[in-house]
């Protein structure tokens, strides 16, 4: 039923009424309760359901692309018989660093400059980093840092393989968008439905955790290569300790995505 609603909704071309998608979304965010990963989907119809408040005389929200994407997916789940589902149990116990397959990744962005993550094994120092662009000009702090944890999963959790990771940030924000996954600017959310997809995929999990900026030294470093030195300053410092450094640069953040 909840399929059907969602295949309805999506085709319209003249607009829902308010009471109408409110009706559906209802129904989807308890629906993302049973199937976490629908989370990401529901999103964006909340995002045009909340433009359409403000455009009080109309009173009708307009599907837009993304919202009928997103309506179709969610009907595709809600349809299929043989998709495994998601155990309803939640996940608290991650193995402590060391174990096989388990890794520790630290993130810190710039708000001028770039990015930058990186993670320690057998002796290297492994670090993935990418310097801001004109299209990233306007987008927020909090978005940079989570592109900067998002990126750095992805490159450096692929590059080793890892199953678990404990993924460090300084940001507030960028925390919570980790561990709950319901953000609210699109950027966010686009990474996080990423992050989802990316994660499922290949069996990670993922322990979202707050370090200091103080304590976030390199990652620091790594971020600004003009200020600090970036990752080339890092590498030196990591020689001096013993270590082989490994530098994994990223020319465009998008195309990881």
């Amino acid at each position: 039923r909840y399929a059907a609603l969602c295949r309805a909704v999506s085709i319209s071309q003249a607009g829902v009424p308010l009471s109408e998608f409110r009706e559906l979304l209802g129904k989807l965010t308890f629906a993302s309760i049973i199937y976490p990963k629908g989370r990401q989907w529901v999103a964006p119809c909340w995002r045009s359901f909340k433009i359409a408040l403000k455009r009080s005389p109309v009173q009708k929200v307009f599907i837009t692309r993304h919202v009928r994407e997103a309506l179709q997916r969610w009907a595709t789940e809600l349809e299929d018989p043989d998709h495994p589902g998601v155990p309803m149990a939640c996940r608290e116990w991650v193995p402590l660093y060391g174990s096989p397959g388990v890794g520790v990744i630290y993130a810190d962005a710039s708000g001028e400059e770039g990015w930058a993550a990186w993670t320690f094994e057998a002796g290297v120092v492994y670090m993935v980093s990418g310097v801001w662009g004109p299209l990233d000009s306007e987008l927020i702090i909090a978005d940079k840092e989570l592109v900067a944890s998002t990126i750095g999963l992805f490159v450096l959790g692929e590059a080793l393989h890892l199953h678990y990771v404990w993924e460090f940030t300084d940001n507030t924000v960028a925390l919570s968008a980790i561990r709950t996954l319901t953000p609210s600017t699109p950027l966010s959310q686009r990474l996080c439905a990423a992050r989802v997809t990316w994660c499922s995929d290949r069996s990670v999990f993922v322990m979202g955790e707050r370090i200091t900026s103080a304590n976030n030294e390199w990652a620091d470093i790594g971020s600004r290569p003009v200020t600090r030195g970036g990752p080339a300053a890092v590498a030196t410092m990591a020689a001096q300790l013993g270590f082989e450094f490994v530098d994994l640069h990223v020319v465009d953040w998008r195309e990881i995505l």
